[in-house]
């Protein structure tokens, strides 16, 4: 029976993640749709559930074409975190990891013709397969999910298993390996979880990719420049706003706002954040500027250095600032001299122009 659910997960898996892809498009995503569609394949092999359907094979025969699914879908898992962290520009890596491939399957061949022990044909590609999706796992938390979220099970689940396939050539035989089968149906019920979160988060690209403001990152004490500037964003839907005021005003774009209050979406374009959690707005903010927004405006600076001190609050806005200005975009800060101290405002200075309207 297990073997049955074992094998629902697997393709519920691969629906989602083709769901995921389906809906945006992302050439990652459809390299782990492929490797979990692998990954069910896998599952029709086992012995287990062969038998169930009164089938009775050679396991010397299911063997050599158990740990070919696993070399196969650790390629692609490899390739997909390599796009991943170098966003599909690494081709070399990539060309190393398909190099990887033709040794694994080298090496299976070898074992096959040689009569080799089932623990050696099996060491090196589920361990390649191990290494593999805890690298994609990685990949996840480092460029698309972060770890607050119940996102992160979806890459915490493909480590947790990683882990247990880099040790299965050792713990096979031994009889802690139930436990670890057990283990292994936990962490994909986690995978299906965090997934299916993941499926549902929505970063909307903007309405407009053009705004008529200069590229760089700015400096901003006026506020009817600044009112003006967020009729512009409105206006063109274009643009990430990180307020401490509650945005009571309906937005076209994309608003944080900085509370203890709450947390999550509290509108249909606002998000309510912790001030502390800056990895997470950090995060946030970086994957709409990646889907196309060009401005990001921080109104409440002054706050993000009361709750995180000046030197965390400024590592968080150079950092920022330099995810936005790669882009090609514009960060401008809206804020007063007066709240800081002189020595914390030459470093704001040295970091940011003075913004002038075009």
């Amino acid at each position: 029976m297990y073997e049955i659910v074992n094998l629902i997960m697997r393709i519920l898996t691969w629906i989602l993640s083709v769901y995921r892809w389906a809906r945006k498009r992302e050439n990652f995503m459809l390299l782990i749709s492929i490797a979990f569609w692998i990954d069910f394949l896998a599952g029709l092999s086992q012995k287990p559930l062969i038998q169930r359907f009164g089938l009775n094979p050679d396991p010397n025969q299911l063997l050599p074409l158990t740990v070919t699914f696993a070399t196969i879908q650790g390629v692609i898992l490899l390739i997909a975190a390599l796009y991943l962290i170098n966003e599909g520009n690494n081709y070399k890596a990539i060309g190393a990891s398909v190099a990887v491939s033709q040794l694994a399957l080298l090496y299976v061949l070898l074992c096959v013709l040689l009569n080799a022990p089932h623990r050696i044909l099996t060491a090196f590609p589920i361990s390649f397969l191990g290494f593999s999706m805890i690298f994609v796992g990685y990949a996840l938390f480092k460029r698309e999910i972060y770890l607050k979220s119940l996102s992160a099970l979806f890459p915490l689940g493909l480590i947790l298993l990683g882990i247990i396939d880099i040790t299965y050539p050792i713990t096979s035989e031994m009889s802690i390996a139930k436990y670890l089968y057990f283990a292994g149906g936990i962490f994909r019920i986690m995978i299906i979880i965090g997934i299916l979160k993941y499926v549902l988060i929505e970063v909307k690209p903007p309405e407009t990719l053009e705004i008529d403001i200069p590229s760089g990152a700015f400096y901003l004490e006026n506020n009817q420049l600044f009112r003006e500037l967020l009729k512009k964003m409105n206006s063109l839907g274009n643009g990430v706003l990180i307020t401490r005021h509650y945005p009571r005003d309906s937005f076209s774009f994309p608003v944080f706002w900085l509370t203890k209050v709450t947390s999550g979406r509290i509108g249909e374009n606002v998000i309510a954040i912790s001030p502390t959690d800056l990895g997470i707005l950090l995060d946030l903010t970086r994957r709409h500027i990646e889907r196309g927004h060009s401005l990001v405006v921080i109104d409440g600076f002054e706050y993000l250095v009361i709750e995180n001190g000046f030197e965390n609050a400024m590592k968080f806005l150079i950092a920022l600032k330099d995810h936005v200005v790669k882009r090609g975009g514009s960060l401008v800060l809206f804020t007063s001299p007066q709240a800081y101290s002189e020595s914390h405002w030459n470093i704001i200075k040295r970091e940011l122009e003075k913004f002038r309207p075009s």
